[in-house]
């Protein structure tokens, strides 16, 4: 990664209250009585290679000679960093593939998505198992709980998951749409920032050395960017 001009702040994340975008993952998004605007005028920094690169990725999914990272971040108290997962394929593959391979595959992460529509695929929710023990689920606020399939996948809509969390405690899950949504940056190695994605992730294309970052946003307001650290390798 070339060096760059602006360097990640190492401090506490920050919330910004905002209106809401235009887009949520690509997709227009209406609220009544709400005047929305979007979020592509504030940039995220990537950190420089002196803070991070692809060389510090310790799991990567897929196989093939390109190379994409993907960046998770949570709301919690007690996360600290940034999560960075990597990406390996040939031929053509866009953003879906890369969050949907990584949950797949990455033993403690599990996901909520669906597929196609009017405007492709859409992120639902993201869940973490920190502490390694398998023991995940999601309690949606009407009081159901949902458990992953074997793939790490959860079935449900992403409003289905407004108000949801993981039903451990020491688990981390967020989802939703209408209370707060995964929001969906992209960038390439070398550039400086990442921007707000104004298309979903099955309609950007990846190339060698794409970023892709998905930040969920409370209350549908901006959360920044955190420090970057590579996800623990499941290996140990």
């Amino acid at each position: 990664m070339n060096k760059l001009l602006l360097i990640l702040s190492m401090g506490a994340v920050a919330t910004t209250a905002s209106a809401l975008p235009r887009t949520v993952q690509g997709i227009p998004y209406r609220v009544p009585l709400r005047e929305t605007s979007s979020q592509r005028s504030n940039p995220e920094p990537i950190p420089s290679e002196a803070d991070f690169d692809f060389s510090r990725i310790k799991f990567w999914a897929g196989e093939g000679s390109n190379r994409s990272a993907v960046i998770l971040q949570w709301t919690e108290d007690d996360e600290v960093s940034a999560l960075v997962f990597g990406y390996r394929w040939d031929g053509s593959k866009c953003g879906y593939d890369a969050i949907l391979s990584i949950v797949k595959t990455y033993p403690t992460l599990y996901g909520s998505f669906t597929e196609g529509g009017t405007y492709g695929s859409v992120v639902n929710g993201i869940g973490y198992d920190p502490a390694g023990d398998g023991n995940f689920s999601v309690t949606t606020s009407s009081g159901s709980v949902i458990y992953p399939d074997a793939n790490g996948l959860l079935d449900g809509s992403a409003a289905g998951f407004d108000g949801a969390n993981a039903t451990q405690p020491d688990d981390w899950f967020h989802g939703g749409w209408f209370e707060g949504y995964w929001s969906y940056w992209t960038g390439m190695s070398g550039d400086e920032t990442l921007e707000y994605s104004n298309v979903g992730c099955s309609s950007r294309m990846l190339k060698d050395g794409s970023i892709d970052a998905w930040i969920f946003s409370p209350d549908m307001s901006r959360t920044l960017l955190k420090p970057w650290e590579a996800a623990p390798s499941p290996d140990g």
